[in-house]
């Protein structure tokens, strides 16, 4: 994706597929042991796995000890493109795998967690069929202990709980969550009333930084943002600010209104459909449609600051998403979601830090997915700009393809404690083109489930800052229960 925020993250979360589940039978393996290297070869005589087109793969037995422990499991090879596998041993399905560790490096990476007594199987493969040749294979115990400070290496401080951060702020018990659909947690309608309050984003403005939403969707159309300042399609820039009839939002791609607006045109040009998706998540009305958002009371700004062509290696990328930071404080936006983001190995997003620090000064509440590179790049750690959270400029949003089980796409939070939170992101029901309504899997999705919370909590309390939102939702996320792998 151009990383939409959180696919691999480029420009826009792509969907996400969840990894097939299959029995196997599985050829005897040797034993891997922990903190050591292993030297082989992959040859012709080797077993040919059935789910990956018949590559050549060698499986090594992984066995839990008394404790649970993180490991890292990296292979290393010059003779073809390394690609691993977590397998259970019990009934032989599918757990995790590992591909390039960036764009520039066909190593690959697996970081898991070796519950106690559990055995797994380590496959080494290929990505592509029929190759052999030389490998390295090196097992590290990177945690022994768990997580301290009630912060997972994976996950953060856990699921984001709405009725308990709308609750803290009221300073009341937390209200009622109202869930529908046939899985409930995939389409939150989140209705609280505390004290006499009907808390539903009322007088909040969430930016939508993304490449550009259809604004005439008929859950979406009603809480569209209008610059007071700008009249409509006058060919005239009426407010001053140099862009002519932004009346809704802009697009720094094209240069316009209208991209930014519809999202290309002909509408559904260019992926404005991913846009379109987050925007509904965050504020898509009821009113007797196929979903509500978490806020459906706040109003969205559309900017675009990404195409199907953006290069997130490139300065104009990192400018169009500066760009569009700055003018969504500048016109009122008290939230900010950022579903979108460059690839491991990309050059610093330096343009768009400032932009984040000006948005904190300002009071602004930036929401950022954490990317879906895990399995696919090697990821330990969110993308950019989600990653600038440990710079206390934004919060980081990683995906649940459950209700308490970590999406295996999702990039982990890595060790050290800062704002990241998880929300669901597999299989998300939400707003498409032409008033249609699609599923789509990401941390992309994951981030505007959280963008709507922070809606609700400044609609209670319109003069909370960043740091206490960010704060308000760490302590009151829940971190029980949820699995990983």
């Amino acid at each position: 994706m151009v990383n939409p925020g959180g696919g691999s993250p480029g420009v826009i979360s792509p969907d996400v597929r969840l990894p097939r589940r299959s029995q196997l039978n599985q050829p005897p393996a040797p034993l891997l042991k922990l903190n050591d290297t292993v030297r082989g070869h992959l040859t012709l005589q080797d077993w040919r796995n059935p789910l990956r087109g018949g590559r050549f793969a060698k499986d090594f037995v992984i066995v839990g000890g008394k404790t649970e422990r993180r490991v890292e499991i990296r292979l290393r090879s010059q003779a073809f493109d390394a690609y691993l596998e977590l397998i259970s041993d019990r009934t032989g399905q599918p757990l995790l795998f590992g591909d390039d560790l960036s764009t520039r490096n066909t190593n690959a990476r697996m970081v898991f967690t070796l519950k106690a007594g559990d055995r797994y199987r380590v496959r080494v493969s290929s990505a592509s069929g029929g190759a052999v040749g030389g490998y390295t294979l090196i097992s590290t115990v990177t945690s022994r202990t768990p997580s301290a400070d009630g912060f997972n290496f994976y996950y953060g401080y856990g699921r984001v709980n709405a009725a308990a951060a709308v609750a803290r702020v009221l300073g009341a018990l937390p209200g009622a969550v109202k869930r529908e659909g046939d899985r409930p947690w995939l389409t939150p309608s989140y209705s609280p009333t505390a004290g006499n309050q009907n808390i539903l984003g009322q007088g909040i403005t969430v930016a939508v930084i993304d490449d550009g939403v259809d604004l005439s969707h008929p859950a979406l159309a009603g809480n569209r943002w209008v610059n007071p300042g700008e009249i409509a399609d006058n060919g005239i820039d009426d407010d001053g600010n140099g862009l002519v009839d932004d009346v809704s939002g802009w697009s720094f791609v094209e240069g316009n209104s209208q991209f930014a607006r519809y999202g290309g045109e002909p509408l559904g040009l260019d992926h404005s459909e991913h846009s379109t998706h987050v925007a509904g998540i965050i504020a898509a009305k009821g009113d007797g449609g196929a979903i509500s958002g978490v806020a459906p009371a706040a109003k969205i700004m559309a900017l675009r600051a990404i195409a199907s062509h953006t290069n997130t290696g490139s300065p104009q990328f990192d400018d169009s998403i500066a760009a569009s930071i700055i003018y969504a404080v500048n016109h009122g936006a008290r939230v900010i979601n950022l579903s979108l983001g460059n690839y491991i190995g990309d050059p610093v997003m330096s343009k768009t830090v400032a932009a984040l620090r000006f948005a904190a000064q300002q009071g602004v509440v930036v929401i950022a997915a954490a990317g879906n590179e895990r399995e696919t790049l090697g990821a330990v750690l969110p993308i950019e700009p989600a990653l600038y959270a440990r710079e206390g400029l934004a919060i980081a949003v990683g995906a649940l393809a459950g209700d308490r089980r970590m999406a295996t796409f999702s990039n982990p939070a890595g060790d050290r404690p800062y704002p990241f939170l998880v929300a669901p992101g597999a299989n998300i029901y939400s707003t498409g083109l032409r008033g249609g309504y699609v599923y789509k899997s990401g941390t992309s999705m994951a981030a505007p489930y959280v963008a709507g919370v922070a809606a609700l909590m400044l609609s209670a309390n319109p003069s909370l800052t960043p740091a206490s939102v960010a704060a308000i939702l760490a302590e009151t996320a829940d971190a029980s229960g949820i699995e990983v792998v």
